[in-house]
């Protein structure tokens, strides 16, 4: 599976459902994925059409198995949930997790331990924020040109 960074293709509705699905099985043929999905089942050739969407975007790949595909997903949900996540932020809350917070407190009933989950959560976010902004600048550091001219 891909473990990539890159801006991906956006996902319909559709597609993602279908995504979250192959997800979850890691790899299935059509009939596994109507099988895994909801009542009302989708349709066959739906699903064939939205995987056929999903391989050309890059988000599905497949290998034979008989007269049948067996397909498995290409990108790692992970990285699409960072996109998505990404894009919500700009979008919506100019880049801002502070604002997202903020605004999913005031319009939703939030439990009082997810609140709590959060602040637990602070130092542990803060230490990795951290660790970033070091890694970065000893990466930055390190292809400066010394006082002699020369690289680190």
């Amino acid at each position: 599976m891909k473990n990539t960074r890159e801006n991906l293709p956006t996902l319909t509705r559709g597609e993602e459902t279908i995504m979250q699905v192959l997800w979850a099985l890691g790899e299935g043929l059509v009939y596994d994925i109507i099988d895994y999905m909801p009542e009302p089942k989708p349709k066959y050739s739906t699903v064939a059409t939205f995987i056929k969407m999903l391989e050309n975007k890059g988000y599905v790949g497949h290998k034979a198995q008989g007269r049948f595909y067996r397909y498995f997903p290409t990108v790692d949900r992970n990285d699409y949930a960072e996109q998505v996540l990404q894009t919500v932020l700009k979008t919506y809350f100019r880049g801002s997790i502070t604002e997202l917070i903020s605004f999913y407190t005031e319009r939703t009933e939030s439990p009082n331990y997810e609140l709590a989950a959060i602040e637990r959560a602070l130092p542990k976010i803060q230490k990795q924020l951290d660790e970033k902004a070091e890694k970065a600048a000893n990466a930055k550091a390190a292809t400066e040109p010394t006082e002699a001219g020369q690289k680190a």
